[in-house]
């Protein structure tokens, strides 16, 4: 599980968004919950109204659906992976003084 956010710059304003994903499977990466991604932007309706973060879900999730943004996740966790050192044998140095004292932790 993790966190990915988007963003740009136009002039002096900057835009963004943000969102929750998890790895359903080996490789397989999706939105951990569609409603609750967070953004600066403010989107109006056809009246000139704010619309409601509830009104808003649909287009970001538009928005997002056409980002590059689950290759950019499966990179960056295989760069990880990469760099990260691994033990000769799985939870061969894991005691459970080493699990109390938070050792062995792997960053996500």
């Amino acid at each position: 599980m993790g966190q990915t956010v988007w963003g740009g710059r136009a002039g002096d304003s900057a835009a963004g968004i943000s969102w929750d994903w998890i790895e359903v499977s080996e490789g397989i990466i999706a939105i951990a919950d569609p409603m609750m991604m967070i953004t600066n932007l403010r989107l109006l309706g056809s009246e000139g109204e704010v619309l409601t973060a509830h009104e808003v879900a649909p287009h970001l999730n538009g928005l997002v659906h056409r980002l590059p943004w689950q290759a950019e996740v499966s990179r960056a966790l295989e760069q990880t992976q990469h760099t990260l050192p691994r033990p000769a044998m799985p939870f061969a140095g894991i005691t459970s003084k080493s699990l109390s004292a938070g050792a062995g932790g792997w960053l996500t």
